[in-house]
């Protein structure tokens, strides 16, 4: 009888044994699914919100045509060497300066960057290499010019605020002998100087790289324009853009 009495509570023990050995480990996979989903669900609601950061970006920079047309003149996505060469030769001759020589380098050294940039996961999964910005492409045009002090420094501080990116690798001036024939009499003309300028321009061909989700733009949702703006109101001297069939003077070496 007693044994009898000891049987229920020794089945009713296995089977809680039994029920526990089985649904907790079932709990704990069933538990780890949905904390899974939950990261999945949350990483998708990430992905949709910056996706319309994405939308709200692309229609903010279709929108500022002005902002566009500052970027891509200031630094261009092709060389266009001749738009240089005919900004260099309208300011000069702007400024009453003779055109000596123009000439066009081949590409030089890149520009290196060191401008920090968020840090990308390595081959480990950890974050430990930062990320490369991408380098512009430059060419150097040399070009010499002749003409009085006052001119010249002109012409270079009107090339200094170009609304294209470019700056001065070298200047060289010097002062030049001009004879002035007056009746059966030639005499120098003092005043006369000659500079020889390199000046070195970028282009920034298309970025083709991925930009992730977790790119930093996504985070505030708008462009930092306080760069364009700078250049709005620094850069001063427009930039000319001959078209086909339009002509300066016949000789543009001509003082």
């Amino acid at each position: 009888m007693k044994l009898k009495i000891l049987v229920v509570p020794a089945i009713i023990v296995i089977c809680i044994v039994i029920i526990i050995w089985y649904l907790v480990p079932e709990y704990k996979a069933t538990r780890a699914d949905l904390d899974s989903l939950s990261a999945v669900k949350a990483k998708v609601s990430d992905i949709q919100e910056k996706n319309g950061l994405i939308v709200k970006l692309n229609q903010d920079l279709k929108s500022d045509i002005n902002a566009q047309e500052t970027v891509m003149n200031f630094v261009p996505a092709q060389k266009q060497e001749e738009g240089a060469i005919d900004n260099i030769n309208f300011i000069a001759s702007g400024e009453g300066l003779a055109v000596l020589n123009i000439s066009v380098l081949p590409v030089i050294e890149n520009v290196a960057l060191a401008a920090p940039v968020q840090p990308v996961a390595d081959n480990e999964g950890g974050v430990s290499k930062a990320a490369v910005l991408p380098e512009p492409s430059e060419f150097r045009v040399d070009v010499g010019v002749s003409g009085d002090y006052g001119k010249i420094r002109s012409f270079i501080e009107k090339m200094s605020g170009l609304k294209r990116y470019n700056n001065i690798d070298d200047l060289k001036i010097t002062p030049i002998q001009v004879t002035q024939t007056t009746g059966a009499k030639s005499a120098p003309v003092s005043g006369s100087l000659q500079a020889d300028v390199s000046f070195v321009f970028d282009y920034f061909t298309k970025d083709k790289s991925i930009i992730t989700a977790d790119n930093e733009i996504f985070a505030d949702g708008k462009f930092d324009i306080a760069t364009i703006d700078s250049i709005s109101q620094k850069m001063q001297t427009s930039l000319v853009n001959l078209t086909v069939g339009a002509y300066g003077k016949p000789n543009p070496f001509a003082p």
